[in-house]
Formats: C-alpha cells, sequence, structure tokens
C-alpha cells in the first residue's frame, strides 16, 4: 500500500478506536454512557439533516 491508500484509510480506523474505547467505557458503566451517546448522536444526526433539508446550498441546484 502506498502512502495514498494508507491516508485514505486513516477515518475508518480512527473511528473503529473510538468505537472500541466507547463500548469498553460502557460496558464499565452497565451500558448508560453507550445508551447516552446513542441518544445525543440521534438527536444531532436528526438536527444536522434538518438544516440540510432547510440549506439552500442543497435545495437549488443549477
Amino acid at each position: 500500500m502506498n502512502k495514498l491508500d494508507v491516508s485514505a484509510l486513516m477515518p475508518l480506523i480512527v473511528t473503529l478506536v473510538v468505537l472500541v474505547f466507547m463500548i469498553q467505557l460502557s460496558l464499565t458503566n452497565n451500558g448508560l454512557f453507550l445508551q447516552q451517546l446513542l441518544v445525543s448522536g440521534g438527536i444531532i444526526m436528526i438536527l444536522l439533516l434538518l438544516r440540510a433539508g432547510s440549506s439552500t446550498k442543497f435545495t437549488n441546484r443549477t
């Protein structure tokens, strides 16, 4: 693999490391942390989708 391929995989590697860390932290707190993380992530995703839908940049393509 050349340098370009490794740099393209970095977001995936970082995401996997963060996911493993969050699962380990959740297991130590009886799953409460993961549940709160999923709820807050869902709220953020809904807000981002609403913002993208109301943006004129995405709706008025010419």
